[in-house]
């Protein structure tokens, strides 16, 4: 399943760095960001969510991420909508999908080495 979620958001950041490389200045640009966010933003809370619960390997990893996920909920949330600017919807969200792409990056590609000789062979 680590592979499957590593996959999955390696594509959803593809499609990211596709509409800006190729729509970034034009009138929609910010739009195609913010449908990219909307499904990566839930596919790694959901991760997250499950990662914590089942308490898999990486649960201690995931924790701050929902932690720090639903306080940025919140703040939305309890933000006036006057208030909020593509910064506040964007920049936090991003940084918390780096985090998660990274320590999901490490476990599904982390190999478990049992011993000193000759580690860069696996028999």
């Amino acid at each position: 399943m680590k592979y499957v979620d590593l996959a999955i958001q390696t594509l959803l950041f593809l499609a990211a760095a596709g509409v800006v490389i190729t729509h970034f200045g034009a009138p929609d640009w910010e739009m195609g960001i913010l449908l990219v966010q909307i499904l990566l933003g839930p596919w790694q809370l959901l991760g997250s969510l499950a990662a914590v619960l089942l308490r898999t390997r990486q649960h201690e990893l995931k924790v701050p991420h929902l932690a720090i996920s639903w306080i940025y909920i919140f703040v939305l949330l309890v933000v006036s909508r006057d208030h909020v600017s593509v910064m506040l919807v964007t920049v936090p969200a991003w940084l918390l999908a780096a985090y998660y792409y990274v320590v999901t990056w490490k476990v599904a590609l982390h190999r478990k080495h049992d011993g000193k000789f000759l580690p860069h062979l696996s028999f």
